[in-house]
């Protein structure tokens, strides 16, 4: 069995978006947390402990580093800790970062390169487009990393009104780096809840998004093909808590209590919908604004909870409208599509019936010729 893990940095980052999904913490409001920053609880020492008991099917356990920046020095040295604690196991590792750091802060890969699955480099275009000094710097540094032998990736969120651009870039990369573009598809501003982007996409936009962002409805969700994944939350005070999904938070272990249940499937509905099943419904220090529909009935006695709940049902009916449209968009192609084939079909089956009894009829007449 392999596993993706997502393993806990602080939310701390030098570019700071305003549509990240940590923008709550980056200008110090904590909404789960009642207003307080709290450091990571459990130790190197308790992971591996708990990584030992739970996972002893493991063939490879790949380690996600990504949600802060992981270049930053304390975040980096988070990372190069673990690494040297786990440089004897199956661990492998991959790093999303925004490519803004200083080289100083990432050498320590060196070292590792062979235990790095790969690196992604997010192109924040809304914040560092026409500045040249910070364009310069991403692509420096994905020149550096690219050229320790680290496989590389460039990642961009699709805006629709940058679509053009998007794919000049992903020209431009292909040509002068040998780097692929994968393009992510984006709900919109307020953490996606607005769903402002997606609302324009096109069909043409959704083909545009890479595969490994895409979860087909009906099938299991692992976020990266061919891996169980799971997350750890880490930086608040329920540090520890082993989830399933971050779309359904639902709680499958604990760290420091020395927790696991294995039982969890995290399915696909349609619209995207992820629904933890086969486990019970957990949660704990989630904002009530993060749950999705399926949870809705554990917080009927919270009205505020409910009040949250309910304008995220609404935003998730638009979204599933949205995909119903393109669902009936697609339908109507199709079937003009089969129309036509059914009619070219019919037309040739005429066409052969036609051929089949001038055959038969030369035949006849070819016999009767033959007989007198």
């Amino acid at each position: 069995m392999k596993y993706r893990i997502e393993f806990p940095i602080k939310f701390d980052c030098n570019l700071r978006c305003f549509y990240c999904f940590h923008a709550d913490y980056h200008n110090n409001r904590h909404p789960y947390t009642n207003g307080k920053r709290f450091e990571r609880k459990f130790t190197l020492a308790q992971w591996e402990q708990w990584q030992n008991k739970f996972l002893p099917d493991a063939t490879e356990i790949l380690i996600m580093f990504s949600g802060g920046e992981p270049f930053i020095p304390e975040n980096a040295t988070l990372c190069r800790e673990l690494m040297e604690h786990g440089s004897g196991s199956i661990q492998n590792y991959e790093f999303l970062t925004n490519g803004l750091f200083n080289k100083g802060d990432a050498e320590f890969l060196t070292g590792y390169v062979s235990k790095i699955r790969r690196i992604g480099f997010t192109y924040h275009r809304k914040m560092i487009h026409g500045k040249p000094e910070l364009i310069e710097r991403f692509y420096d540094n994905l020149n550096y990393i690219k050229n320790m032998g680290i496989s590389v990736y460039v990642k961009e969120l699709l805006r629709v009104e940058d679509r053009d651009a998007i794919l000049e870039h992903r020209q431009h990369l292909k040509n002068k780096y040998g780097v692929t573009l994968k393009i992510q598809d984006y709900k919109g501003d307020n953490r996606g809840l607005d769903l402002s982007e997606q609302r324009q996409y096109t069909t043409a936009d959704c083909d545009l998004v890479d595969i490994e962002y895409k979860h087909p409805a009906g099938f299991p969700c692992t976020c990266l093909r061919g891996y169980r994944g799971i997350a750890i939350r880490g930086y608040d005070e329920y540090s520890g808590n082993v989830i399933a999904c971050w779309h359904d938070p639902v709680i499958v272990g604990n760290i420091q209590d020395m927790q696991f249940n294995p039982s969890f499937i995290v399915n696909v509905l349609p619209g995207g919908i992820k629904d933890v099943a086969g486990v019970p419904k957990k949660y704990a220090g989630t904002n009530p604004r993060d749950l999705p529909i399926c949870s809705l009935r554990s917080n009927r006695n919270n009205e505020a909870a409910r009040g949250d709940n309910m304008s995220w049902a609404e935003n998730r009916i638009n979204e599933l409208k949205i995909e119903l449209q393109r669902a009936n968009d697609a339908i109507s192609q199709h079937q003009s599509e089969l129309t036509r084939l059914q009619q070219t079909a019919l037309r040739i089956a005429g066409a052969i019936t036609v051929l089949e009894e001038q055959m038969q009829a030369e035949t006849a007449e070819t016999e009767t010729n033959v007989a007198n």
